[in-house]
């Protein structure tokens, strides 16, 4: 939960309220557009083509979205950046969610929506962990500067 706060100050420390509004909405409308594809497409979710296409959605929706609403480069690397952090962090961890999910789902008293929840709290906290290091990265690069 700290590191979801931190997170979301860290957003409300580079991007205006708008700004941090449009880089989830956009990267939301990333995973519901490819989850509709996927759907009816009778995609298998577990495929490296599904994640591809996720970012290729991601991506479309980015520029789609900041064309029409003329924002500034600051808003379009805010988006790409979430888009690509987002896709990238589900694609990483797809194996073991799947893994989880059949875990679950084997309970007795599991369904698919708690198993769905289960996943998406796993991207999250795996987003929270990789801003987590990053940070940690930057920290370590700007003090290896100060000291020369």
């Amino acid at each position: 939960i700290l590191m979801n706060l931190l997170t979301g100050l860290l957003f409300a420390t580079l991007f205006a309220l708008a700004g941090t509004a449009l880089a989830l909405g956009v990267t939301g409308a990333m995973f519901v557009v490819s989850a509709v594809i996927a759907h009816y497409a009778d995609s298998n979710i577990s495929g490296g083509g599904y994640y591809l296409l996720m970012l290729l959605v991601g991506l479309s929706v980015t520029a789609l979205v900041n064309i029409v609403l003329h924002n500034g480069p600051p808003e379009w690397a805010g988006c790409v950046v979430m888009v690509l952090l987002f896709g990238l962090t589900a694609a990483g961890s797809s194996s073991r969610t799947q893994i989880s999910a059949r875990e679950l789902y084997m309970k007795e008293f599991t369904t698919v929506q708690a198993c769905a929840i289960h996943g998406a709290l796993r991207v999250w906290l795996n987003i929270a962990n990789l801003v987590y290091e990053l940070l940690r990265l930057v920290t370590c690069v700007i003090d290896g500067i100060r000291s020369r």
